[in-house]
């Protein structure tokens, strides 16, 4: 008989725990706050300065457990839009559509993804009208990187180009238009996921590779959604993840700083 996935990596890791407890306990430790919150993130601390990280005064294997801690936010929409921000009303030109989906308006972010650098972004969306639009390394809402899937023409054979540009500033720059080498539809979903990593970004819909890109201006940030004017788009689920594997999951629970990387599920 062969023992479930689930105990095998709990006998492999169970060393490492006792050897955390141990290291954990030795020295002093300063003060560190709960991290009861439900959206808190283990990047939050990766664009502190130095003297501001909390590892700065830890062990050699503390301080690997933080560096090494998983990330997952993920949000489905049906708590409601506490864990996003924007300009003063933006809530109120979002709108909840049928089955959970909502309908972005102006745009906002979410808050627990803003402090991050490295991550990969995916979510499940669909163009009701004319456009999907979101936005990555979003250091705050005039600056980050947007990206939009516009359709340019309806009918039996429709036809849609990626958009890709930068803000800074509140200004937008540098638009390029690429084309998308498979139709586009409005009544299909479509899952898009980013791999933002260092100053280079690749897209994927359904899979597929569509744009790549580097730039080192926003070195930071996170992601967000928003619709023009006249445009209308559905988002049924949005994650965001970093080095979210078994042992990403047990050094956030490790942590000597409680730091958390698992959102609501």
């Amino acid at each position: 008989m062969q023992a479930p996935s689930d105990l095998k990596w709990i006998a492999v890791a169970l060393p490492l725990v006792l050897v955390v407890v141990v290291y954990s306990f030795s020295g002093n430790k300063p003060n560190t706050p709960s991290g009861n919150s439900a959206m808190s993130s283990a990047a939050a601390v990766q664009d502190a300065p130095q003297a501001a990280q909390p590892w700065a005064k830890t062990n050699a294997l503390q301080r690997f457990i933080m560096r090494r801690a998983g990330v997952r936010l993920f949000d489905d929409f049906r708590s409601g839009l506490g864990a996003w921000q924007g300009a003063p009303g933006w809530a109120g030109s979002w709108r909840y559509g049928d089955a959970t989906f909502v309908q972005p308006g102006d745009l906002a972010l979410l808050s627990p993804s803003i402090p991050l650098q490295d991550y990969t972004f995916t979510f499940l969306g669909q163009i009701d009208r004319r456009s999907l639009n979101w936005v990555f390394r979003a250091r705050d809402l005039e600056n980050y990187y947007s990206m939009r899937i516009v359709v340019t023409r309806g009918g039996p054979l429709p036809a849609a180009v990626l958009i890709r540009s930068i803000v800074v500033g509140g200004k937008e720059r540098e638009v390029k238009t690429l084309p998308i080498p498979f139709p586009v539809q409005a009544d299909t979903l479509y899952l898009v996921r980013m791999e933002v990593r260092g100053q280079d970004f690749t897209t994927y819909i359904q899979n597929q590779v569509v744009d790549h890109f580097s730039d080192s201006r926003l070195k930071s940030g996170g992601v967000g959604f928003f619709s023009p004017r006249g445009d209308r788009a559905l988002l049924r689920w949005v994650e965001v993840s970093h080095q979210y594997d078994y042992l990403g999951r047990l050094c956030a629970l490790l942590s000597p700083y409680g730091v958390q990387g698992l959102a609501a599920d």
